[in-house]
């Protein structure tokens, strides 16, 4: 498996990693064991699991087991080893880190492409041409 490395990570929100490294189904297990929503949307489960915990992001994810720690993880390109207090500090680092590649992405997005010249077909290539009969000209579609 290939992993990033975390410095090229973006900045990523407690409700967005719940949102892109949780599954629904992780979260409903959560809140039936917190008392609390159970069903609905993804979107309003976390937001009844957030509002439960304050938005604590090491609270929120203490109460996910590791292998689902784990797997989350492993969907934003960090180490999945180590104890869960590990995984939790991991996924809290990527959560609060800047985001430094968006705005060199966004710089990139601003300047002007530079076209490639115009070049002919390439040595050892196959051109294809389409002959139209004479009277069919109306008839063909490019």
């Amino acid at each position: 498996m290939l992993f990033v490395p975390e410095r090229h990570l973006r900045a990523v929100s407690l409700t967005s990693l719940l949102e892109k490294s949780i599954l629904k189904e992780d979260i409903i297990e959560v809140n039936r064991g917190l008392g609390i929503r159970a069903s609905g949307t993804k979107a309003e489960l976390i937001k009844s699991l957030l509002s439960e915990t304050d938005r604590s992001p090491k609270g929120t994810l203490r109460l996910f087991s590791k292998p689902i720690l784990q797997e989350a993880c492993r969907k934003l390109g960090v180490s999945p080893s180590g104890t869960k207090e590990q995984l939790i500090a991991r996924l809290t680092a990527v959560e609060q880190r800047p985001a430094k590649k968006a705005a060199a992405t966004k710089k990139a997005v601003d300047e002007p492409k530079k076209e490639a010249p115009a070049e002919g077909p390439k040595k050892g290539s196959i051109l294809k041409v389409r002959l139209i009969p004479k009277g069919d000209k109306k008839q063909a579609k490019p």
